[in-house]
C-alpha cells in the first residue's frame, strides 16, 4: 500500500489568498462606515427639520404646535368677540382711573419705547417681559428675515436682534399704524402675581453670576438680613438668595419711594401705557394658544409662522398657579395687600380677580407639612402703601431696555 502525500502549497499561493481576504475585509469595513455615516446624517437632518424652537430656560418644556390647534367652525368669530370685550373692559378701567387722558406726566403720555412694529404685515406688539415675550420675539424675528434654524441655535439676544431689524418706532409712526383699520395691535396680559413670581424665580433665584440681577439680589439680602454679603464671589450661596418675602418687600418699598422698578416686574399700565393707545387685541397668557392662532390668522401670517412657532405654557396652568400660590402664601398680611395695591390696576385692566389674603393663607396651611416655608431672620419692614393714588407714581418712568 502506497502512502500519498498532498503537495504543500507554495508560499506565493498563501500570500495571494491572504491578500484577497484582507481586501475583502477592507471593502466590507468601508461599506459599513459609509452606510453608518449616511444613516447618521439622515437622522441628524430629520432631527434638525423636526426640532421645535425653544422659548424659555424652564425645565421640562411643554410645547404646543399651532398647526395642531383646533379649527372649529366659528372659532375665529368667537375669539374676535372675546377680544372686543377685553378691549372694552380695559377702556372702562382706563377711564375709571383717568389714564386715558393726556397730561404732562408719564402715565398720561403715550410711550412707544417698548413697542415693536412690523410695517410689512402691519403688526404691532408691546413687549411685556415674563408674558410670552420670548415666543413673540421669535415671531417678529422670523418676520424680520431670520432663519428659524438659526434662531433656535444662536446665542445672540433675541431682543437685540429684533431691535437691530426694527429699531424703535416714533410716537407719530406708531399712532399712524395703530389708527389704520388693517393693523393688528396687541399685548399679552398675564396674572400680575404669576408674572411677578416668574420674574423672581428667573432673575433673583437663578440670575447669572455678576449680572445686574445678581447684584440686585445681593443688595436685597444685605438690606433685610443685616449681614455682610460677599459682593464679588462668583456664585452667591443658596442660603443668601433673597426669599420671595424679602424680594416683595424691596420692590414695594421702592414703589413707595418713587423708584422705578425693573422692567421684568414693572406694572403693565406703566410699561406699555396701553390706556394711551387704541390697541385692538389683548392676548391672555392662560388662553394664548387660541389667542395666538387668532392673531396670526388676522395678520395673514399663520401659514408663515404657524409651522415653526410653538408656545410654551410652562408646566401648565395648574402647575403655574400652584407655584405662584406657594410663593405668595409666604407673605404676611400687610405686605400681601401692599403688593395687591401695587398691581391693582393691572388686575383690573385685564379682568383678573383681585386676590384675597385668606385664599393664600388656606393654601399655606394645607401645604405646611409637605412644603415647609423658607425662614430667615429678615427684617423686611417695608412701609405700607396707603392709597391707590400713591401707587400710581405718575411722575416716574419705568426702567427701560437699552436696546
Amino acid at each position: 500500500m502506497k502512502l500519498r502525500f498532498c503537495k504543500t502549497p507554495s508560499i506565493g499561493w498563501k500570500f495571494s489568498i491572504l491578500k484577497k481576504i484582507l481586501l475583502l475585509c477592507v471593502c466590507v469595513l468601508t461599506l459599513l462606515t459609509v452606510t453608518s455615516r449616511r444613516i447618521e446624517l439622515i437622522g441628524y437632518q430629520q432631527q434638525e427639520e423636526s426640532q421645535e424652537p425653544l422659548f424659555t430656560k424652564d425645565d421640562k418644556k411643554q410645547t404646543v404646535n399651532l398647526t395642531q390647534a383646533s379649527k372649529l367652525k366659528g372659532e375665529t368669530e368667537d375669539v374676535a368677540q372675546i377680544m372686543r370685550k377685553r378691549i372694552n373692559h380695559m377702556e372702562q378701567v382706563c377711564e375709571k382711573y383717568g389714564l386715558d387722558e393726556r397730561g404732562n406726566d408719564h402715565l398720561h403720555q403715550p410711550d412707544p419705547w417698548e413697542y415693536i412694529l412690523n410695517k410689512e404685515h402691519k403688526l404691532i406688539w408691546c413687549n411685556i417681559f415674563k408674558s410670552s415675550s420670548t415666543s413673540w420675539m421669535y415671531v417678529f424675528n422670523v418676520l424680520a428675515g431670520y432663519d428659524p434654524k438659526f434662531l433656535n441655535k444662536t446665542k445672540m439676544v433675541p431682543l437685540q436682534m429684533a431691535r437691530n431689524k426694527y429699531g424703535r418706532p416714533s410716537l407719530q409712526e406708531l399712532e399712524d399704524f395703530i389708527d389704520d383699520n388693517e393693523t393688528v395691535s396687541f399685548l399679552v396680559a398675564r396674572n400680575p402675581f404669576e408674572r411677578l413670581v416668574s420674574g423672581y424665580r428667573d432673575k433673583i433665584q437663578n440670575s447669572y453670576p455678576k449680572s445686574e440681577h445678581d447684584l440686585l439680589r445681593r443688595t436685597i439680602t444685605a438690606k433685610y438680613r443685616n449681614v455682610k454679603v460677599p459682593a464679588k464671589t462668583f456664585k452667591l450661596p443658596k442660603s443668601m438668595i433673597p426669599t420671595f418675602t424679602e424680594f416683595v418687600a424691596y420692590i414695594v418699598e421702592d414703589a413707595r419711594r418713587g423708584i422705578s422698578l425693573d422692567m421684568h416686574w414693572t406694572p403693565v399700565y406703566k410699561f406699555c401705557t396701553p390706556c394711551q393707545f387704541k390697541l385692538n387685541n389683548i392676548v391672555l397668557y392662560d388662553t394664548q394658544t387660541q389667542d395666538t392662532e387668532y392673531i396670526l390668522k388676522k395678520a395673514g401670517i399663520y401659514d408663515k409662522i404657524g409651522g415653526v412657532m410653538s408656545l410654551n405654557p410652562s408646566k401648565g396652568v395648574s402647575s403655574t398657579q400652584n407655584t405662584t400660590s406657594y410663593h405668595v402664601a409666604q407673605l404676611p398680611r400687610q405686605l400681601f395687600y401692599d403688593l395687591v395695591q401695587l398691581y391693582m390696576i393691572d388686575f383690573e385692566l385685564f379682568g383678573f380677580q383681585l386676590p384675597e389674603f385668606d385664599d393664600y393663607a388656606s393654601y399655606r396651611d394645607a401645604m405646611a407639612y409637605t412644603h415647609p416655608m423658607p425662614t430667615t431672620n429678615s427684617n423686611y419692614g417695608a412701609p405700607a402703601l396707603t392709597t391707590p393714588k400713591n401707587n400710581l407714581n405718575i411722575k416716574r418712568k419705568p426702567k427701560r431696555t437699552n436696546y
